[in-house]
């Protein structure tokens, strides 16, 4: 999913479209209006004319490649002690399956081979379920052989945010401007102290958050040491912004009130981003289980703020030469000012204070492997291994140029024999956006931000920046983003979007439709195959209680297993009457199921299972040790609902998405449909979460969580089968959850269901 913005398209507003990328196109996928941008499925086949295309396709994906394999490279070490107690939770790493092409005309007659620049598609997926898709352009150098010995000493991933954007700072130039006719100044205007984060603001911390933790998520053992943490360093502007208003000033165009109260709304705007950018990437790196990150707001420009800011009551402004010899005296980052410029290709010297603020992008990229002084080198020449370090740049692909910069810089600095400095590696992962204004150039929503308020082409209706965001990136994340921006007070977070009515909206839209299926039709079949495609990625071990493929079966056996699923799962339908099975399918895509629900509608009280032995045996397995193992998981599987539910109740058994279609509403219609039949019935729901990161969502939805169940099955005397069975299904857990009548619970009142049971159980004694 992609979403295009339109200037001024519906009655003076901007118009959001919004695009669901075909897995399956054979030929590339063109956007209305965002002219330059091409999307090539996996199923894309070049012709003769597009061979330059693959050629850069294919170079694209080997460098995206070869940063996975440095970041997540097997180490062949065995683990310590310490080692072993750590998580382990490496994703599955799926690269290619898709890509973005990006082709400008070149300004200025500029000569090159071919402008283009491909961006490839990464996923990644964990055992919890959660996914993660982006499209990167990498970066990475030839590496010596050596450099791969062992982890590094330290990581650091940088990124940054700039703020507000150009479009909320500016104002127009022919009625808030001054100077000649041949030179007109915009006065920025000093925006409010709550005033809501920008569209650019929010798809960029959204998009850099996930690509941050994705990145750390990628970074094996061999490659870090477990006590060493990785460092996430976000560089916020401040000087630059500042001396904006200062220029103004030396110009007397504004007085020194209007630059301290510019200068405080950007001081706190740059302290209320870095909350929320932090607190979302530890959300993300959480839901990966990534432990031992240090997240820091990069230092560096803090002598030159504090010069001008001496400056400012009696003035004049402090003059280049001034700041730069500040900036390499009496402050914690002075020694590494004195490195940088001493090691800095004379080209790059700057030559006004603007470019000194270019400049400080450069020196925050390479700070973490400067030398801070004559103490450090001297502790670096006694040490017997050689120092090595990795910086990984993870930032937006307009800032290309710091990279090569930087980059460029660490080749001179490390070749020098007087400085002491580590072999460092430096990669660059750009993420390419999801949100783009359209146009004939690339999309820069910092340049063009469309402002608050948006007509959405698919909802019919008005709709902000968050709203956009929900769209794209998913519910889950953009109420995460919510949240954050109403704990710092910003207006536009704090307008309620009730559930309901964002699933009416959905509903409106026509893209996701709900439909019963008959488990007679052919389209039954269909949605049988959703629904081992969405559990085998991630593949989840409580699926193959039904389905036993595990990965190395031949296509035939594949092929005997899906018929007998159909016929299984058609038979339950046929043998109680109380079964729903409920489709999703994408309008826009020829109707794609992308999901479904099988629910039992228990209107009246049910009685419990008798003991069945040919009922309850798993016979799509073999009969032996492996059929008794899948028995007996089902038997602790199912033991919890058949004790406490033996009453009315709508019961949501099996419940699927398929990969790329999480996080676009669906599970939340399908949760809603449900919780709206057993509402119409005022009884109960009851379902079973396999992973930790559903419980939140169905909570949503007014479900209970009762505490985490393992299944474990025991043998007295376990055979190979056995054993081989536990291997390929541990480890095996569920959270049982239950929902009261109309989602309604009332502290010392409501009664879950194991609450009555133990309290029964306790009358009795």
């Amino acid at each position: 999913m992609l979403s295009v913005i339109h200037p001024n398209s519906h009655r003076g507003l901007p118009v959001v479209a919004h695009h669901h990328l075909y897995d399956n196109a054979l030929a590339t996928q063109n956007f209305p209006g965002l002219e330059g941008y091409r999307f090539m499925s996996a199923s894309y086949k070049p012709n003769g004319e597009d061979e330059r295309l693959s050629k850069h396709m294919n170079k694209s994906l080997k460098s995206l490649e070869s940063v996975c394999r440095l970041l997540h490279r097997p180490n062949d070490k065995p683990k310590t002690a310490s080692e072993k107690n750590q998580p382990d939770n490496p994703p599955e790493i799926v690269t290619g399956d898709g890509a973005f092409s990006l082709e400008f005309p070149l300004s200025g007659q500029q000569s090159i081979p071919d402008p283009r620049e491909i961006f490839t598609r990464l996923q990644l997926r964990w055992g919890n379920g959660t996914t993660s898709t982006q499209y990167f352009r990498a970066h990475i150098p030839s590496i010596k052989p050596t450099l791969l010995d062992g982890p590094f000493n330290s990581i650091h991933i940088n990124t940054g945010i700039c703020l507000f954007s150009k479009t909320a700072l500016s104002m127009d130039p022919g009625n808030d401007s001054l100077g000649s006719d041949s030179e007109k100044v915009t006065i920025p205007r000093t925006p409010d102290r709550n005033e809501d984060l920008t569209l650019y603001e929010l798809e960029t911390i959204t998009r850099l958050s996930l690509a941050i933790a994705d990145t750390a998520a990628l970074i094996g053992p061999a490659c870090r040491d477990h006590c060493s943490p990785i460092n996430i360093n976000i560089d916020i502007p401040d000087f630059q912004y500042f001396w904006t208003a200062c220029e103004l000033l030396e110009r007397n165009l504004v007085d020194v009130t209007y630059v301290n109260k510019w200068i405080d709304t950007m001081n706190e705007r740059r302290s209320l981003l870095f909350n929320i950018m932090s607190s979302m990437i530890h959300s993300s790196l959480r839901e990966r289980q990534v432990s031992n990150v240090k997240i820091c707001l990069t230092s560096g420009t803090e002598a030159a703020v504090e010069s001008i800011m001496r400056s400012l009551p009696a003035g004049p402004m402090p003059s280049l030469d001034e700041l730069l010899d500040k900036l390499q005296k009496g402050h914690s980052d002075a020694e590494q000012w004195k490195n940088f410029l001493a090691n800095l290709d004379p080209r790059h010297w700057p030559s006004t204070i603007s470019e000194l603020g270019r400049l400080m992008y450069v020196f925050k990229a390479v700070k973490p492997v400067l030398t801070h002084g004559p103490q450090q080198l001297l502790n670096r020449s006694s040490q017997s291994r050689q120092e090595k370090n990795l910086i990984i740049m993870v930032d937006n692909s307009t800032e290309w140029r710091i990279f090569d910069r930087a980059r460029t810089f660490l080749k001179r600095y490390t070749k020098s024999p007087t400085n002491g400095a580590s072999e460092t590696i430096m990669v660059g992962l750009f993420p390419l956006e999801k949100i783009f204004v359209a146009g004939a150039r690339r999309s820069d929503l910092y340049l063009e931000d469309p402002g608050s308020d948006m007509w959405s082409e698919s909802e019919a209706s008005r709709v902000g920046p968050l709203e956009v965001i929900d769209t794209v990136y998913g519910s889950i994340i953009s109420e995460r983003l919510r949240s954050l921006c109403h704990r710092a007070g910003f207006k536009a977070a704090m307008r309620e979007t009730p559930r309901e009515f964002k699933l009416s909206i959905l509903s409106k839209t026509m893209r996701f439709q709900l439909s019963e299926v008959h488990h007679d039709t052919d389209e039954f079949e269909e949605v049988v195959a959703c629904e081992v495609a969405s559990f085998e990625h991630p593949q989840q071990s409580i699926f193959r209680f039904f389905y036993p493929i595990f990965g190395h079966e031949s296509e035939v056996e594949k092929q005997t297993a899906f018929r007998n699923l159909v016929e299984l799962q058609r038979q339950w339908s046929r043998d109680d009457p109380d079964v729903v099975w409920i489709q999703a399918i994408d309008t826009q895509n020829n109707n794609k199921v992308v999901g479904g629900l099988l629910m039992k509608v228990h209107k009246e009280n049910r009685p419990a299972q008798k003991d069945d032995d040919e009922h309850q045996s798993a016979f799509w397995y073999p009969a032996g040790s492996q059929r008794k193992y899948i028995d007996e998981c089902l038997r602790i599987f199912t033991a919890p609902h058949e004790k406490y539910m033996q009453r009315p109740h709508v019961y949501l058994y099996i419940g699927f998405v398929l990969p790329e279609y999480r996080q676009q509403g669906v599970a939340d219609m399908f949760l809603a449909d449900a919780c709206r039949r057993a509402d119409e019935l005022g009884i109960e729901a009851w379902l079973e979460s396999v992973v930790a990161m559903g419980v939140p969502i169905y909570m949503r939805h007014g479900f209970i969580p009762f505490r985490k169940h393992a299944v474990e099955p025991q043998a007295e005397r376990p055979d190979d089968e056995w054993k081989d069975m536990e291997e390929k299904m541990q480890p095996l857990r569920f959270w049982p959850m239950w929902r009261p009548p109309h989602g309604k619970f009332v502290p010392g009142e409501t009664n879950p269901p194991w609450n009555e049971f133990m309290s029964s159980m306790l009358s009795k004694l």
